[in-house]
């Protein structure tokens, strides 16, 4: 893990955290739109964005939509508390938002090739990790994804 670690593979280490258990039951993507495409609209909307705790994730997009926002909250009134301090202080075009109805697959594993190649697909350019060197490090290469082995 050390040496995964040094040469930037691992960014940091967390705890998944059960969102029931933390009474998070809805999860949400806003789609935001906007016509201002200022840096100074951008620099905002990701101070903004960054100081809400119920985001967990932003992602300037691609087609119709300028943003895409991942978030957690209680249930719909603590959505629409969210979306009143994420459209206080900026404007948009367009916000909507999709409810979670089912979560059929999320992960934050990452798709790892196994063999001698591995190495090559690291940005690295002095990497040569391969999945024997996961193995060293106690990680365990499981359908090409790099999996730590359980705490006991």
């Amino acid at each position: 893990m050390k040496l995964l670690e040094e040469r930037g593979v691992i960014r940091k280490r967390v705890a998944l955290l059960d969102p029931d258990a933390l009474d998070l039951g809805l999860q949400v993507f806003i789609h935001v739109k906007t016509s201002d495409h200022s840096i100074t609209w951008a620099a905002k909307f990701a101070q903004v964005t960054r100081s809400l705790p119920e985001i967990t994730a932003v992602h300037r997009m691609s087609g119709d939509l300028d943003y895409l926002i991942h978030a957690w909250v209680r249930d719909m009134k603590s959505y629409d508390h969210l979306y009143q301090r994420l459209t206080k202080n900026l404007s948009f075009s367009d916000v909507s938002a999709s409810f979670v109805m089912e979560e059929i697959k999320a992960t934050t594993e990452l798709p790892i090739k196994k063999g001698p190649q591995m190495g090559t697909q690291f940005r690295r350019p002095s990497s040569s990790l391969t999945a024997r060197n996961f193995h060293a490090c106690g990680l365990n290469v499981v359908q090409g994804t790099a999996h730590h082995p359980p705490v006991t």
